[in-house]
């Protein structure tokens, strides 16, 4: 009877722009399987998240609440273990449920909200685990990577963001998710699922193993980067713009040819994240579960990525 109930893939990115999609109109970005289930799915042309950045938009998201309500009012706010999210308000003993991928709503690595299956991929955000975890716990890909033999570049014991970006291809965050992802599937093929699926990529930094798939030279700068942050814009704004106008990391943003070489960058990591997509899927025609199982893709919020000759989020 239970098996008869839809299953739900949720599956989401990091500060990633709308503009990054065919269906949104990017004719030169390569994401094939992002194409093919906007091709298959409801797209919705106007969203907005309740905040440009990642714990509020992520709290909303989970629990239906804006910021305020949610006590999520800006980044590593912690839940309120007392705050149902998805699964827990579904309250559906027929359901399995798992959350894969960055959480950024406290506790990082630590299963918790009543998920049965807990995937972290995030050791950034042990300063501000609540006091009774262990702040030397490492996330379940860091561990991963352990096990590959590779050696930690932090003085934590395990590895910064900017080491794993530049892994190969097979040993980078969206390769091991879409492992964990398919083996959940073919696990509970037989029973209904709700399961999260949490991308870091195309977050900072912005680099990667496809940073060469697109070239510079096909990138259209936003419609307004040429509209730059003046006196008469919030203070916030003016101080950004500031900070944007030279180098930035390994980018001379002072150059528009840098500009172009930092979104083909940026839409590297998306083409990233869609060959992961494209096995995900593909495992879920593989077991028969298309029919049943209601797929949702978005992201917690976009990135300025050259408009208004901004980058990151918080506009």
């Amino acid at each position: 009877k239970g098996r008869d109930k839809p299953n739900l893939l949720f599956i989401w990115t990091d500060e990633q722009r709308a503009d990054t999609i065919q269906a949104y109109g990017n004719a030169r970005i390569k994401s094939p399987n992002l194409s093919r289930l906007a091709s298959e799915s409801v797209v919705f042309q106007n969203a907005y998240v309740s905040q440009p950045v990642c714990t509020p938009s992520r709290a909303t998201v989970m629990t239906g609440l804006w910021p305020h309500q949610s006590g999520c009012t800006q980044n590593n706010v912690a839940l309120s273990a007392k705050t149902p999210v998805f699964p827990e308000l579904l309250n559906d003993d027929d359901y399995v449920s798992g959350y894969f991928g960055k959480w950024h709503l406290g506790d990082e690595v630590f299963p918790q909200h009543g998920f049965h299956e807990w995937r972290s991929i995030e050791d950034t955000y042990w300063s501000y685990f609540r006091e009774d975890k262990d702040v030397n716990t490492k996330s379940d890909y860091c561990n991963w990577l352990k096990e590959l033999g590779y050696q930690p570049d932090t003085d934590r014991d395990d590895f910064s963001r900017g080491f794993a970006a530049r892994l190969p291809l097979e040993h980078c965050k969206p390769k091991f998710l879409e492992n964990q992802t398919c083996d959940f599937l073919r696990r509970h093929r037989h029973e209904p699922f709700v399961l999260f699926v949490n991308f870091l990529e195309p977050h900072m930094p912005f680099t990667g193993p496809l940073n060469h798939l697109h070239s510079p030279d096909e990138v259209e700068l936003p419609i307004n980067f040429d509209d730059p942050i003046d006196e008469y814009e919030p203070l916030i704004y003016q101080k950004k713009a500031e900070k944007f106008r030279g180098q930035y990391g390994e980018f001379n943003l002072a150059e528009e040819s840098e500009w172009r070489r930092l979104i083909a960058h940026y839409w590297g990591l998306v083409s990233q994240v869609d060959l992961s997509l494209g096995a995900i899927l593909g495992e879920l025609e593989r077991l028969d579960l298309v029919d049943n199982t209601i797929v949702v893709f978005t992201s917690d919020h976009g990135d300025m990525m050259g408009s208004h000759c901004l980058v990151e989020k918080s506009v």
